[in-house]
């Protein structure tokens, strides 16, 4: 007999163990298999493949050392196994006897029903614990070249419970997983075209966001259209000017968009004054440089594809990546022309330049800085006629793309503009260290910079472009005429001129220029998304928020919040924090914890809560009613009470807020 360690080869395994099933598999805790009869240890679902309810089998692609593979092959001779041929049998019903088609299947290894295998026993006891199948019918070949083990020669237990090896899982239990025949068929189609589905589901999120409508046969046909594709170096893809090659969607690494023409690049520094003083401009002057990052899960040649002209870009790859491809004749024959969204509509959603000048007058430009601008939320309430009036103001400067490693602006540059990152990544820097990453999110845009834009104060962090990054400026001069024309608006941006006006005249100076850019607002709302309390919140939902934040250091020992303050921070009596903020009278406190440890504890020092770092606090029913909430080493806390809160409930109506524990 030969001792097995470890795996059966992973090319035969590789589209069996990809379809454990999430629910069952994924989300348990490990499972760990042993001999009924001594309890020596077979294997664990790390190594899991699938289980089959008709052959009473869970299947692994590895075990230990302690499973031995018996030498020569052997034949099924019944049960279900047996495959389809005993199926024939209820067709055919003739006068050939059930003896002599069991003589068929015995006689003839070809045939399509048998099923071979080598046993498996377990080395310590020598009981019979499974089987390797090396041949199977049709419907079961998920299982071939993989341990197949016998529910009834196993029992198992799931590690990391309480119970432990008390607790043993029944073969039910482990059986009520999809059986290989099932798991067979949800992935017929992915083996068709040899699609993961991990990548399947990338390829599905592309269809989903898509600008067409597919029936059934044409989904089909595009997943069988599909083929995968790895680059291991630098390549172009996609030509600028060419016939259409195909649409190509990302699984893993990047693709760039590639200029020869540095006016894509105008005016990318700080206006004007500063044309050309950025020496990663200078560097890029006539040479091959980057416009557009793709990442995970974008895709590219869609424009050309879609609506049959010729490439609009240069696009690379400049180290290795994986990726789908549609290729264009593909695509085109199973579409059904006009597509339902315009060209210009679709360049819009994805955030494109119109580097190739498909439409006249900017006709992009405006219709991006539409989407974008409607999300701002200092502009939150303005009429479409105003925005569009504000991107006029903006004349030839509408949208900006600044290069990878360029400052957008830099510590201690005077505050007059406010910026909307349209696509791409920025850092902020303080001190020469980076604090935090924003990204454009959701296609809504991030704003940042207003603080000098409403105070004129100076910046106190640096934003440089991660990526290449296209930016909306917008500055002081663009509203004036704005203003004076549309009186609402106005109201609407002094409303967030006092706002800013209050933030800067509650602040502790002090703490402000010990901590620098780590307390800009930029930071709060970034913490404030992360919480779990106001993570499905819209941007301006939170601005409102973190503008109105109170932030204050609190010493080792000292109060986050008092007995007084802790007895009015109470929640308990209602169900969501939707029905509190109905009434528009509480005010209670909350804090949001940015740095340091706190716990709600008696006065006799019982623990009763640990506040976590960068989430919300409430009193929860849960808490007693009478307590305080103590810092237990220095930490810095932004208070903020639910009054502001119904306040951008009311700006956001829509907005759902979690459940009160």
């Amino acid at each position: 007999m030969a001792d097995v360690t470890a795996s059966v080869d992973q090319s035969t395994v590789s589209d069996r163990g990809q379809n454990a099933s999430p629910e069952t598999v994924d989300d348990i805790l490990p499972i760990v298999f042993q001999c009924l009869s001594c309890q020596v240890i077979l294997g664990d679902s790390f190594s899991w493949v699938c289980a089959d309810q008709d052959l009473q089998v869970v299947v692994l692609s590895a075990v230990t050392s302690n499973v031995s593979i018996e030498e020569g092959l052997e034949t099924s001779t019944d049960g279900q196994d047996i495959g389809s041929l005993k199926i024939e049998l209820n067709k055919n019903r003739t006068a050939q006897t059930y003896s002599s088609v069991r003589q068929l299947i015995l006689g003839n290894p070809g045939c399509q029903g048998h099923s071979t295998f080598i046993p498996l026993r377990c080395k310590s006891c020598k009981s019979g614990i499974g089987r390797i199948y090396r041949t199977t019918p049709l419907e079961l070949d998920m299982i071939r070249d993989v341990f197949s083990l016998d529910c009834s020669s196993i029992k198992s237990y799931e590690l990391g419970t309480q119970a432990g090896k008390n607790s043993y899982k029944t073969a039910d239990e482990l059986l009520d997983i999809p059986t290989a025949k099932d798991l067979k068929n949800e992935i017929l189609k992915v083996r068709n075209t040899n699609l993961h589905p991990s990548i399947r589901k990338r390829l599905q999120n592309w269809l989903d966001n898509a600008p067409f409508t597919l029936d059934e046969t044409q989904t089909q046909a595009i997943y069988k259209a599909a083929t995968f594709v790895e680059i291991n170096t630098p390549q172009l893809l996609i030509t600028k000017g060419s016939d259409p090659v195909g649409i190509y969607i990302i699984t893993c690494g990047e693709a760039e968009v590639v200029s020869l023409d540095p006016s894509s690049y105008h005016h990318s520094n700080q206006g004007p004054s500063n044309q050309n003083s950025n020496p990663e401009l200078n560097q890029v002057q006539s040479k091959e440089y980057v416009i557009r990052a793709f990442t995970e899960g974008e895709c590219f040649g869609e424009v050309s594809v879609l609506y049959d002209i010729p490439c609009i870009a240069n696009v690379r790859v400049p180290s290795q990546a994986s990726l789908i491809l549609l290729r264009a004749a593909d695509v085109q024959g199973i579409l059904t022309p006009p597509l339902e969204v315009p060209m210009l509509r679709l360049c819009s959603i994805r955030r494109y330049l119109d580097t190739a000048h498909l439409f006249e007058d900017q006709a992009l430009s405006k219709m991006v800085a539409l989407d974008v601008l409607r999300e701002v939320p200092v502009l939150h309430g303005w009429e479409e006629a105003a925005i569009k009036d504000l991107i006029k103001a903006m004349k030839q400067e509408i949208i900006v793309l600044y290069p990878c490693g360029s400052a957008v602006y830099r510590e201690g540059d005077p505050g007059h503009e406010m910026y909307v990152l349209v696509h791409g990544r920025v850092g902020l820097f303080a001190e020469g260290h980076q604090l935090a990453v924003f990204d454009s999110g959701d296609k809504r845009g991030f704003t940042f910079g207003e603080e000098g834009f409403f105070t004129d104060k100076e910046k106190r962090c640096t934003i440089k472009a991660l990526t290449p990054c296209q930016i909306i400026t917008l500055k002081k001069h663009h509203f004036y005429d704005i203003l004076n024309q549309y009186p609402n608006e106005k109201v609407i941006l002094q409303v967030y001129n006092e706002k800013w006006k209050e933030n800067l005249s509650k602040r502790d100076q002090e703490l402000y220029e010990k901590y620098g850019g780590a307390l800009d607002l930029e930071m709060l709302r970034m913490t404030l998304r992360q919480s779990a309390f106001f993570k499905d919140c819209p941007p301006g939902f939170i601005y409102i928020i973190a503008l109105s934040m109170l932030v204050r250091e609190i010493q080792e020992e000292q109060a986050v919040l008092s007995h007084a303050q802790y007895k009015k921070g109470t929640l308990k009596h209602s169900t969501t924090l939707k029905q509190q903020l109905g009434s528009m009278i509480v005010r209670d406190t909350l804090f949001l914890l940015l740095q340091g440890e706190a716990i709600v504890t008696e006065d006799h020092d019982d623990l009763f809560l640990t506040v976590d770092v960068k989430q919300v606090f409430h009193k929860a029913s849960s808490l007693p009613e009478k307590a305080w909430v103590k810092a237990t080493e220095l930490s810095i806390v932004a208070y903020f009470n639910t009054a502001v809160i119904s306040e951008a409930k009311m700006a956001y109506p829509d907005t759902v807020m979690p459940e009160i524990l």
